[in-house]
């Protein structure tokens, strides 16, 4: 594994999509062109991974430039779920579509491990895979399976496990478990423990050399600090560049342990105003308030495909920027 600098930075997972793939990938799996999607699909990763390194990000991504959606990529690619019909708010202005789950995954289980093999043999940088984890995966869709909440987790965290054990496979020694929906049950002591025991699950026999991020967003952390410690793994990616000042109280009372580390969200991915790199900076300085430089990755809050390119260029541009210019000062 690369030796990587202090702060290193680092994408959460999705980049923007050009507009024809965008418009391509809404029409039925059963309808689309699969040649002509996956050469746009592969064009636009190579693209991003390119301006990744142009910028230089430390561990890139490949941008989930092939997946539908977080969701949906894996519940209608594993042939247990359809699509509904009729989108679904998601987000402020946004809406999206819901896969319904109809049954037991009847398709491989191994829908990353070709495009990390790809996106690796086209980057000079390392990469950091990205997989949606079993609480979110059954959180964010309907279900018309499985007889309980945790029985659905249960059985999802099994096909993400095969996931994650072929990008094991593949190569991947950089891999992110996005679990957003932690967040939003921070009132459900028994709802945490499902999404704890299902992550144990999909990480058992992953071996120890491998950098394992979690991502969560859309919550106030510091309703889940420290229960989210228990979640195995390395690098708590978090949505923070507007930090809480009740997190921050909190982690005055009870530092971060110092075997894990964060992933600061020091940019915005909603507002497509490029921060500056001043204001970039001002925000990893407040991180070291509250981090060692050894324990600190630097990222944006969340997925930045939602934004015009060159926002998201803007912004991964001023973060790298701002980060040298931490770095410089450090002793």
């Amino acid at each position: 594994m690369s030796t990587l600098p202090l702060l290193p930075v680092s994408g959460i997972g999705s980049l923007p999509k050009p507009p024809d793939l965008f418009k391509a990938e809404m029409a039925p799996l059963a309808e689309q062109d699969q040649a002509a999607m996956r050469a746009m699909q592969e064009a636009a990763v190579v693209d991003w991974l390119g301006v990744q390194d142009e910028l230089g990000v430390d561990v890139a991504v490949d941008g989930e430039l092939y997946r539908r959606s977080m969701v949906t990529h894996f519940l209608e690619g594993w042939g247990c779920a359809e699509i509904h019909p009729d989108a679904v708010w998601v987000l402020d202005n946004m809406y999206g579509q819901r896969p319904i789950i109809q049954g037991p995954a009847t398709r491989p289980r191994r829908l990353l491990a070709d495009w990390f093999r790809f996106a690796a043999s086209r980057s000079p940088r390392p990469l950091k895979a990205t997989v949606t984890g079993p609480y979110t995966l059954r959180d964010w869709a309907f279900d018309r399976h499985y007889a309980s909440h945790t029985a659905a987790v249960e059985a999802l965290a099994e096909y993400v496990r095969e996931e994650v054990l072929g990008l094991v496979e593949a190569g991947a020694r950089y891999l992110q478990i996005d679990e957003p929906a932690f967040v939003t049950r921070y009132d459900q002591p028994a709802e945490l423990e499902v999404a704890v025991r299902a992550m144990q699950r999909v990480l058992e026999d992953v071996p120890p050399d491998i950098v394992i991020f979690t991502h969560m967003c859309y919550g106030a952390f510091h309703e889940v600090y420290p229960k989210m410690l228990d979640l195995p793994a390395r690098v708590f990616c978090l949505e923070l560049s507007h930090v809480s000042p009740e997190l921050l109280e909190v982690l005055r009372r009870e530092p971060f342990p110092d075997d894990r580390a964060m992933g600061f969200g020091v940019v915005d991915a909603m507002d497509p105003r490029v921060e500056t790199v001043d204001e970039i900076e001002a925000r990893i300085r407040r991180a070291l308030e509250y981090f060692r430089p050894e324990q600190l990755w630097l990222n944006p809050d969340c997925g930045l495909q939602t934004l015009p390119r060159e926002a998201a260029v803007g912004k991964m541009r001023n973060l790298v920027e701002a980060a040298a210019r931490v770095r410089e000062t450090l002793p």
